[in-house]
């Protein structure tokens, strides 16, 4: 059964590196998560993220084994981290497939070395 489905024309730079891998980010800034229920809904919300605010799109991660579920992790000064997660939480919410957001303005080291490192 097809859960989902994503033709992007226009994908920006960052989306495919975040999914291969890491976009390095320097110093520790805010950082935001979206969670959603699948995989193309989570490319299409940080492709729309990264577009709308000056964040870099940390990586997408998909979780294989629990479902399909996918999160994105970004990173950015906080007012442009929060309009990332709301535009990204938007996209997925527009298909019900939202599962969570968190926007964390000052990550303690560790965290933010988890969140920076995969």
């Amino acid at each position: 059964m097809l859960v989902d489905s994503l033709v992007l024309a226009n994908i920006h730079p960052s989306v495919l590196p975040a999914i291969s891998g890491l976009n390095v980010v320097g110093q520790r800034q805010a950082a935001g998560i979206v969670e959603t229920w699948s995989v193309a809904a989570c490319i299409s919300a940080a492709d729309r993220a990264v577009k709308a605010a000056n964040v870099t799109l940390v990586r997408v991660h998909m979780a294989f084994g629990i479902g399909g579920k996918c999160y994105m992790v970004v990173a950015g000064d906080i007012a442009d981290v929060d309009n990332a997660v709301t535009v990204a939480s938007d996209s997925a919410g527009e298909k019900g497939l939202l599962v969570h957001r968190a926007v964390i303005p000052r990550p303690h080291d560790a965290l933010w070395q988890q969140l920076m490192e995969g």
